[in-house]
């Protein structure tokens, strides 16, 4: 996901009615989580060995960071973005009701809703959205277009067609969502497009071609079968244009995706590496590096005259990407960077050299692995320790050449100990052939060696996890914590198969260190109630004087999910720990535990004063997880916080909200829900309403009740006005609801001119029931108590009493 993705995500996740809460800020940790497990191995445990790392690893740590400080745990991240409940049956109905509402606004809002929550299919129809798509409205025009493109699986050729006059549209926003549309669609609009970019693209504004541009990003890959039609964009005469279109051309793995296209492009983009500017040559040589292995001797012709280019990123560039030209290139590239690997080279040229070596020896191993062998005899200790960290990187490629790294197990030198159990642990990944090769360092004089050793023997695979496990027991009682880290990334790796070896296990956790009981506990607890021991064990440091013990020991607790429920009680005091850390990792843990922390609902409603903002946020997001079960308790006491914006963004208690409705059918909750749109904005109120009818999906007077009032951008009255039956289902409404209305004088006088509306429109013989009806509400009106709305009382009931005497 691109940052103009992300971007995007956070303001449909905010729906313009607020800051985007914490749903953003999940999915872009979710985003660094997921980059750093890419990681090697030793780059996860040591930090960094090659230069291309640091920005991972840092990357790494800021997000785990940040995910402990507002998350409590990755593990619950992961569940957050990737669980998409169907919707249940009143939400489908609050969004149908709310796609007849007659807002584009609010129709958009409903739409992009759908999108988020990935409820299109359940909710909007193709033949509903290929309308909106020639609304006036540039908000109904997107969405409508996101909307089909999630549903490309049921639309036609006729739906492609339908989105080309929008290929022209003045809104970038419009395009952009079109071009996207028609991407996914695949191969029923193939022919649009295929007809349609060349002439898009041809003479059209620096504008439109970055949009074409930023949207092929986001779907790179998908974008692949129209790279040719890109390749004119790469001699446009701006600069930035060049740019994009080389960095877009380079994520399409046209490899995979359109080897067909791939010597096209490779052609297209050599000039590129003579241009003036040096981002326009890095780009091109990056995407040169990925198109087709088919095209590699050519590009490496061409590429390495680069690595004496004067900037050095373009020098940096060409390396990386001689590296992934594959074995059809291999014999030339690697003996051109074989020198780059030596003592006296730019470190940052050396480091790229020995990756891009170690990337082009998984292709080409017995090319490049006889050319490294020979320095791992080298006096030098330095220069066996780098030749190692490049064939670490040929993983499973490496097997076949083992005899010449396990004597280096034994070297006297650390470093090259280090890089050997790394080089031999990813050549051995999954298997236990090296384990009784390995064992031996686990007892090694050195801190660094023992880590790595730790870390290679727990990615032996499952077979081999029972007795890893067993040989680390020892290290479990003995591991200071320096060695921490280590030992709970190996359990978490092995946690499948260590948390059933209780009786071994408990034992040696008893006898260590509180901190690895704690480490040890984290990792396994996402297992489930088979944790249980390991929990039971550190239970009695939530009450520790350490506020970062009682942190870590709540979110081990939270790794066990919704088998976290039996230590909810154990938990509550610490709703009111003086730390908001400690604060925020117990509510998360309350998430975690989804519907069955329901009963303990009421208990966590206290936080709803909570002096720290993030706190309360987590708190809304922990209540819209607990279900109907907890319904009863929540539902009237969140409606009241959407007037206290200083304490509550509206964003986070409409979400909370969204996970009930109006669970009760409860008239006075339904009142107090129509009169939060008194005082927003035109673009607001709609956007509230939106949510309005989502909430009101459990009834059909309630949804009726939001099409009349509220705030509705135009008049509900039908042009042809009301039937009977329609006079005494809205005059129902509203006599249903005036009781309820009293503590929102400007509810009631919007009801007042709706009684009115109804009344006069009434040109014929009235209906018996209407007239009851009337009678009713003309009872109300006359009694009206409310000072703020008695003048309008006195005029609606004049008007229902000139109607009843047929006036």
């Amino acid at each position: 996901m691109g940052p103009a993705s992300l971007l995007r995500v956070f303001w449909l996740s905010g729906c313009g009615i607020g800051p985007m809460g914490m749903s953003g800020m999940k999915l872009a940790l979710l985003c660094s989580f997921r980059a750093c497990s890419q990681l090697p191995l030793s780059a996860r445990i040591q930090g960094m060995k090659f230069n291309s790392h640091c920005c991972g690893a840092w990357l790494c740590m800021i997000a785990l960071a940040a995910g402990s400080a507002l998350l409590g745990e990755d593990a619950e991240v992961e569940r957050f973005a990737e669980m998409h409940p169907p919707p249940a049956s009143w939400q489908i109905a609050g969004i149908r009701a709310a796609m007849s509402d007659p807002s584009s606004h609010l129709r958009a809002t409903a739409i992009y809703h759908c999108v988020l929550k990935h409820w299109v299919g359940q909710c909007l129809k193709v033949e509903e959205l290929q309308p909106l798509l020639q609304h006036a409205n540039d908000d109904e025009r997107s969405a409508a277009a996101v909307a089909l493109g999630e549903l490309a699986h049921e639309t036609g050729p006729e739906v492609a067609e339908a989105l080309v006059p929008l290929l022209r549209d003045s809104s970038v926003e419009v395009l952009s969502s079109v071009l996207n549309a028609l991407i996914k669609m695949g191969g029923k609009a193939a022919p649009v497009l295929s007809r349609e970019l060349p002439a898009l693209l041809k003479d059209a504004d620096i504008t439109v071609k970055l949009c074409v541009l930023n949207a092929m990003l986001q779907v790179s890959k998908k974008a692949a079968p129209y790279a040719t039609a890109l390749l004119p964009l790469l001699q446009d005469a701006d600069t930035k244009v060049k740019c994009e279109t080389a960095q877009v051309l380079g994520e399409m793995a046209l490899n995979v995706n359109a080897p067909e296209a791939a010597p096209a492009v490779a052609r297209a983009l050599l000039p590129l590496l003579k241009d003036a500017d040096t981002w326009v040559r890095r780009l091109a040589v990056r995407a040169l590096g990925r198109v087709d292995p088919g095209t590699a001797p050519m590009v490496a012709q061409v590429l390495l005259p680069l690595l004496q280019d004067p900037d050095e990123e373009v020098k940096l560039m060409a390396v990386t990407a001689l590296g992934s030209l594959g074995k059809e290139a291999a014999p030339t590239v690697a003996s051109a960077l074989l020198p780059l690997i030596e003592e006296g080279v730019d470190n940052d040229v050396r480091n790229a050299a020995g990756e891009a070596l170690g990337t082009l020896g998984k292709a080409a191993a017995p090319t490049v692995v006889p050319l490294l062998l020979p320095r791992l005899q080298h006096a030098k200790s330095n220069v066996r320790e780098r030749a190692l960290q490049t064939l670490s990187i040929m993983g499973r490629a490496l097997a076949p050449y083992d005899k010449a790294l396990l004597p280096l197990l034994h070297d006297p030198d650390s470093g090259v100990r280090y890089c050997a159990v790394d080089a031999l642990g990813e050549a051995g990944k999954g298997t236990a052939t090296y384990f009784k090769d390995l064992l031996p360092l686990l007892q090694d004089p050195d801190d660094s060696v023992k880590r790595i050793a730790v870390g290679a023997l727990s990615e032996m695979g499952a077979g081999a996890a029972p007795e890893v496990v067993r040989a680390l027991l020892p290290l479990l009682k003995s591991a200071g914590n320096n060695m921490l880290s280590s030992m709970a990334a190996a359990f978490w790796e092995m946690r499948q198969e260590a948390a059933p070896m209780v009786k071994e296990l408990l034992p040696a956790l008893k006898a260590s260190s509180r901190q690895m009981q704690i480490e040890m506990a984290q990792c396994l607890a996402s297992e489930g109630s088979i944790a249980t021991p390991y929990i039971r064990l550190v239970l009695p440091l939530l009450h520790d004087p350490d506020r970062l013990v009682r942190q870590d020991v709540v979110k081990a607790i939270g790794r066990m999910g919704s088998d976290a429920a039996p230590y909810a009680q154990d938990l509550l005091p610490l709703l009111h720990d003086p730390d908001s850390n400690v604060r925020k990792v117990v509510l998360s843990t309350f998430r975690a535990m989804g519907r069955a922390a329901a009963p303990f609902a009421k208990d966590l409603l206290s936080l709803t004063q909570d002096p720290d903002q993030t706190v309360r946020e987590i708190l809304l997001y922990a209540f819209a997880q607990m279900g109907p079960e907890a319904a009863a308790v929540l539902v009237p006491a969140l409606l009241p916080l959407l007037q206290q914006p200083d304490l509550f963004s509206r964003h986070d208690v409409v979400m909370a909200l969204d996970a009930f409705g109006n669970f009760n059918q409860d008239a006075t909750w339904q009142c107090a829900a129509l009169a939060a749109t008194a005082g927003l904005s035109a673009n607001h109120t709609q956007e509230t309403r939106f949510h309005l009818y989502l909430w009101s999906g459990h009834d059909a007077d309630l949804i009726l009740s939001v099409r009349w009032l509220g705030g509705p951008a135009g008049d509900p009255m039908p042009s042809q006005g009301l039937s009977a039956t329609e006079q005494q289902a809205v005059l129902s409404v509203l006599l249903k609801l005036w009781p309820h209305s009293a503590p929102h004088p400007a509810l009631r006088r919007e009801m007042t001119g709706r009684i009115a509306q109804v009344a006069q429109s009434i040109t014929a013989a009235p209906d018996e029931k209407v007239v009851g009806l009337l009678k009713k509400l003309e009872a109300q009106l006359k009694a009206d108590a409310v000072v703020d709305s008695q003048e309008a009382s006195a005029k609606a009931r004049a008007t229902v009493q000139r109607s009843l005497e047929g006036k």
